[in-house]
């Protein structure tokens, strides 16, 4: 018995070890560039038999050191979200068929890219932009708290089940702010010779709801189509356009 639990807790170390191996590659890159779908499914607590939500978004990660970032998301309903910074200033804006909105530039938070750059270990790229873009519009105060590298906590690394020619990673992740807390599961599937990811799933209960209306269980599947890291990125991907 005893050795079969010490062969457990090496192979936690080892999954853990091998997150972290996944997480400093992106934190020490002097570029990234990756290129991503998101996939998310929706299903109200009680109601399984109900047809759920669906919906999928897409875009590309741009990261440079000197704490520049942009981050190009198309979501359903002609609907496109850029972040942008140049490493001084930060946009985020928000286009659909009926608008064009970009609150005002503020000063890049320090730290931006790294931040983001954690995100896309731990939880991945499209729920870092959506806490990130809420945040922007809701105002400075929220904003300040998206610092990824506190605000997503994971934990219990356990070695998931190989896929083809990839292996695997489960844990649990934690995401909390002053206003809420999430906790959940996620599985990442990477390439065991290079340690890029190549798809992640995330399960959660998204703690919208009440007596007449439940929340609902949400999983997201991520994948990567593009995941190139310390290749030339030009400049002008990070410079931002006149204001209006």
């Amino acid at each position: 018995m005893y050795l079969l639990l010490a062969a457990a807790l090496l192979q936690d170390q080892t999954a853990e070890e091998t997150f972290k191996k996944i997480e400093n590659l992106l934190a020490k890159a002097e570029t990234a560039s990756v290129r991503y779908k998101c996939e998310a499914i929706a299903v109200r607590k009680g109601r399984e038999a109900d047809n759920p939500v669906k919906s999928e978004s897409s875009g590309l990660l741009l990261i440079k050191k000197g704490n520049k970032l942009r981050l190009s998301t198309d979501a359903p309903g002609e609907e496109r979200i850029t972040i942008l910074s140049n490493g001084v200033e930060i946009e985020i804006r928000e286009r659909t068929v009926e608008r064009d909105d970009a609150p005002p530039r503020r000063a890049t938070p320090k730290e931006l890219a790294t931040s983001f750059a954690t995100a896309t270990a731990r939880v991945g790229i499209a729920p870092a932009q959506l806490l990130y873009t809420l945040a922007r519009m809701k105002g400075d105060e929220l904003l300040e708290e998206m610092d990824f590298v506190r605000l997503f906590e994971v934990s219990d690394f356990k070695p998931g089940e190989a896929e083809k020619d990839l292996k695997s990673i489960r844990f649990r992740f934690k995401a909390a702010t002053k206003r809420a807390e999430t906790i959940g599961e996620a599985t990442l599937w990477y390439d065991p010779v290079t340690y890029k990811p190549v798809k992640r799933t995330m399960s959660f209960d998204d703690g919208i709801g009440n007596k007449k209306k439940p929340s609902s269980i949400v999983t997201l599947t991520e994948t990567y189509a593009e995941f190139t890291l310390n290749t030339d990125i030009p400049e002008d991907k990070f410079k931002l356009p006149p204001e209006k």
